[in-house]
């Protein structure tokens, strides 16, 4: 993931799985975050709500993403960092290749 320009140095970055909807709570995602708020960070949350925890981490402006899903669970690696490992992915999360 490369950010190309942004007007005052923040952004966030992410992989959606399943189908994202604000009035659906059946997805989830990985995010890459750096802002003023949170910082440089990343974290896995259900929808859009505030995860129970994140991982700080160094964020520049290219990053490598390294993500495995392997029978239901997901580990990843952010700039060779390990930011969740074998998390689990919600039942109602439909997981498919498309």
């Amino acid at each position: 993931m490369k950010v190309i320009s942004t007007s005052n140095g923040e952004f966030q970055v992410g992989v959606v799985f399943g189908h994202p909807d604000y009035e659906k709570s059946d997805w989830v995602n990985l995010r890459i975050k750096k802002n003023s708020h949170e910082g440089e960070c990343a974290y896995f949350p259900q929808h859009f709500y505030k995860p129970a925890r994140s991982t700080p981490i160094p964020v520049p402006n290219q990053n490598h993403l390294h993500l495995q899903v392997w029978n239901g669970k997901m580990t990843a690696y952010v700039n060779g960092k390990l930011v969740m490992k074998d998390e689990g992915v919600p039942e109602d999360v439909e997981m498919r290749n498309s």
